[in-house]
């Protein structure tokens, strides 16, 4: 006889990350960082969580991970680690924070996308969103623009 096959594991619907932007706040390719207004990310949340408990000296951006425009924690102190950064060395720290800028960016760019994308198909009213195989993007735009 032989065992039942296993019943696929439902893992519940979390954040992923939650980003609030502005375009107008970052118009040209240059300013693109300044359109970021409040930025969520679970992923770099629970690495900073995971570089407390080891000890690493490194960067916090914030509460949960949050951030405002180009290498600013919300408070306004710079993105510099104890060790590194500040006197142009490079640490491990410093490359996953160039990668977080990065992930922050290329959602950002992402979305703005989807946006304009979509208003092509209808008659210029935004998306609400984008569901795929294994995640949904949710876009929620407060003023028109």
């Amino acid at each position: 006889m032989t065992s039942p096959p296993p019943h696929p594991r439902v893992r519940p619907a979390r954040l992923s990350f939650l980003a609030i932007y502005n375009p107008t706040l970052g118009p040209t390719d240059e300013t693109f960082a300044d359109q970021l207004v409040f930025w969520y990310s679970r992923a770099a949340a629970e690495s900073r969580t995971a570089h407390k408990k080891r000890g690493d000296a490194g960067t916090i951006r914030g509460k949960g991970g949050a951030a405002r425009g180009k290498g600013k924690a919300v408070g306004g102190k710079d993105n510099v680690g104890e060790k590194g950064g500040a006197d142009g060395g490079k640490t491990r720290r410093d490359g996953e924070l160039q990668e977080e800028e990065n992930e922050r960016l290329r959602q950002i760019g992402l979305a703005q996308g989807m946006v304009h994308f979509a208003r092509t198909f209808s008659n210029g009213e935004p998306v609400d969103s984008v569901e795929t195989e294994k995640s949904r993007i949710v876009l929620k735009e407060l003023e028109e623009g």
